[in-house]
């Protein structure tokens, strides 16, 4: 059912304008003229009917904001009887929305990842709380009330710590360059914090639209083609479409060449395979040393000489906190790499964090 916001008018609804009307006939009939009529009355204007931003399809009854609630998680009904005072979440993503919410103490523990200040934004407000291993014992000890799950959690885990009475929600937490609206709404609801979620959203789509302003004054007929890689071990991987990395291209106004040239997800390529895309820019999103590492392997390889991102030294070590994580912070990539497709449009501007 959609939340609506309806929109009603009705004739002569203002006291003032019926009773000149009324005034006006009375005067016609007194002075006898055969030609005045009574006004017809016209037909009621239509309703005009605006749907509700939370009416998504994670939420059963977007008119409720009440509680308990209802949330459809795939092919699971899951209902939270009131807001979760306890929470831990199994993902970084999470970690970062929940922590934008409801604040760190929202969580009663936290990952490895997001303890870790190279991938983590929020690293510093949860130094304090305990460090727990992706293990049902240890997240059981915490005594959560709510445990948020991703699409990768392993199911063992989750019926695992679901077997002991704890309930386990398991969120689509989707990659996204846009900002990640749904995700935050679908958590915004489980626990309460829809204001907090319409003010995180509106900095989202304010960023955005200033990153898409500034493409369109740029001008540009042609986009830049921008590879997103990492190197792991010996090989070294794309990011295609349907990718975080290639959202972030896309979004910063550029053309995400492994997604244009057939890759999907990440996959391994080759050194002839960058030669074929001919990037104007490369982004390496891994953390040091290994981003540098990489970048000087590309420099040093003379049959990559003549493309473009090469010879004209274009490649960006994006930051992983903004490239590879799974929440809003990848409008910080957006930005990063927008900067660096058309610097005379940011010259002066500095990018901050969220409020």
């Amino acid at each position: 059912m959609n939340k609506e916001i309806r929109l009603k008018f009705k004739l002569f609804r203002s006291p003032i304008i019926a009773l000149a009307a009324f005034a006006i006939f009375t005067v016609a009939i007194a002075c006898g003229s055969e030609d005045v009529v009574a006004p017809a009355a016209s037909a009621p204007t239509p309703e005009i009917n605006v749907p509700s931003p939370w009416d998504i399809d994670a939420i059963v009854d977007p008119t409720n904001f009440g509680w308990p609630r209802v949330l459809q998680l795939g092919d699971e009904r899951i209902t939270i009887d009131a807001p979760p005072q306890r929470l831990h979440t199994l993902s970084l993503g999470h970690d970062e929305i929940v922590v934008a919410l409801v604040g760190a103490e929202g969580l009663v523990g936290i990952g490895s990842f997001t303890a870790n200040e190279t991938y983590s934004n929020v690293a510093g407000e949860v130094q304090a709380l305990p460090k727990v291993k992706r293990d049902a014992e240890e997240v059981v000890s915490l005594n959560p009330d709510l445990v948020i799950a991703s699409k990768f959690t392993k199911e063992d885990l989750v019926d695992a710590i679901r077997g002991t009475g704890i309930q386990v929600v398991r969120t689509e937490l989707e990659s996204s360059g846009e900002g990640h609206e749904t995700n935050i709404r679908t958590l915004a609801y489980m626990l309460g914090a829809e204001d907090r979620a319409e003010d995180l959203i509106a900095q989202i789509q304010s960023r955005i639209g200033f990153v898409q302003a500034s493409v369109a004054d740029a001008g540009n007929a042609t986009k830049l083609g921008v590879l997103s890689i990492a190197k792991f071990s010996d090989s070294i991987s794309a990011a295609g479409g349907d990718s975080t990395e290639g959202g972030i291209i896309e979004q910063a106004g550029g053309e995400n060449v492994a997604g244009t040239s057939g890759i999907d997800g990440h996959e391994t390529i080759s050194i002839e395979s960058i030669i074929a895309m001919n990037p104007d820019v490369i982004v390496i999103t891994q953390p040091d040393p290994g981003a540098t590492d990489l970048a000087d392997l590309l420099k040093a390889e003379p049959a990559l000489a003549n493309v473009p991102a090469i010879a004209n030294d274009k490649i960006m070590l994006g930051d992983p906190r903004y490239f590879t994580t799974l929440s809003h912070w990848n409008v910080r990539g957006i930005e990063d790499l927008s900067a660096v497709l058309f610097p005379e449009q940011y010259a002066g501007v500095t990018f901050g964090g969220f409020e």
